[in-house]
């Protein structure tokens, strides 16, 4: 089933699912997403119970793109604010958009990874030393909503290019959007409508901010604690007797002594 993504109408979207790039929410979802899972910590009493909705964290999910989003966008943001060249250096945002004679070829793997490579190549020449790149394999016409397939590359990062408009040597034109007022904000509309397809990855890391130059950032731990004991909270089942401990769908937690709840492993 095709998802819908908030921010966009992709029922009115032409030539819809080109070599099969999707946008975010518009897959598959997996039939356990959207389910929630029950987790606890059973190690005082009284006990402690979580329901916890269950996420496969895929960018086409359109049960789960939004949890996918946010992560996406915290760890881009963490690590362009790690890869930071100077304490005063700020990001910024540019497009890079091959030729119209090299679209339709980028619609097959082989040539799309050779065009990625180019745009990184062109980036750093023109003045981009490190950042993420971000591709596009569509553009909206506004205020329609119709959208088109038009492949270009979107890139935050390090550095900085003089002129608006590159084009003379390779055919490329490439902008400089300057610094964004918000890193996240530029982030996270650039991969609300980004290309998704399996095998890609929807974010690349270049330069100075590759995975070569710069290390892993450690992320953020999200995992459940239990906030009587501060343990991992582990999943747990309902093996006593009586009505469903969780029958109020609103419900989200319960503390209780009820000695009916278990491990399951």
């Amino acid at each position: 089933l095709l998802g819908e993504n908030p921010h966009f109408q992709w029922d009115e979207v032409n030539d819809w699912g080109a070599a099969q790039w999707l946008l975010p929410g518009t897959g598959q979802h997996y039939p356990s997403c959207g389910t929630y899972l029950t987790f606890g910590c059973l190690e005082h009493d009284p006990k402690y119970i979580k329901k916890v909705k269950y996420s496969c964290d895929r960018a086409e999910c359109p049960i789960c793109f939004k949890g996918w989003l946010r992560k996406a966008v915290q760890g881009t943001c963490k690590r362009i604010e790690a890869g930071k060249p100077s304490p005063r250096a700020q990001p910024i945002h540019v497009t890079l958009s091959p030729p119209k004679s090299d679209h339709k070829p980028l619609k097959f793997k082989e040539y799309y990874l050779k065009t990625r490579r180019k745009a990184i190549k062109i980036a750093k020449k023109s003045g981009l030393h490190g950042g993420c790149l971000i591709f596009h394999p569509y553009r909206e016409i506004r205020p329609k909503k119709l959208w088109y397939w038009s492949p270009h590359f979107h890139a935050m990062g390090y550095g900085w290019i003089n002129s608006a408009e590159i084009y003379a040597k390779h055919g490329w034109v490439v902008k400089n959007h300057r610094v964004r007022k918000s890193i996240g904000g530029t982030i996270y509309y650039q991969l609300s409508h980004a290309g998704v397809k399996r095998g890609h990855h929807v974010i690349t890391w270049f330069g100075t901010l590759s995975w070569r130059m710069l290390k892993k950032v450690a992320s953020t731990s999200e995992a459940e604690l239990c906030p009587i004991c501060g343990a991992r909270l582990r999943p747990v089942i309902y093996r006593g007797t009586g009505d469903n401990p969780f029958g109020d769908p609103d419900q989200v937690d319960l503390y209780t002594s009820d000695l009916g709840w278990s491990y399951k492993w």
